[in-house]
């Protein structure tokens, strides 16, 4: 987890990472998250929590979608 998703993962680009997923924004679960891969080959996803939502609200919301 980080604190500033956006900021952390333009400077990865920035010093040679190659883009796995963009910068993913999943607001009714109050984060977001992106992946990379490093020069040396290692992948990386990065996670920013924008807002605690409770695993029975997470149920819920999956219920809705029909997850």
């Amino acid at each position: 987890m980080v604190p500033d998703l956006k900021a952390i993962y333009t400077r990865a680009l920035e010093a040679g990472c190659k883009e796995i997923q963009a910068i993913t924004e999943l607001p009714d679960y109050g984060v977001s998250n992106a992946m990379f891969v490093d020069p040396y080959g290692y992948q990386w996803m990065l996670h920013q929590v924008h807002k605690e939502v409770s695993f029975a609200d997470r149920i819920k919301l999956w219920e809705q979608k029909g997850l």
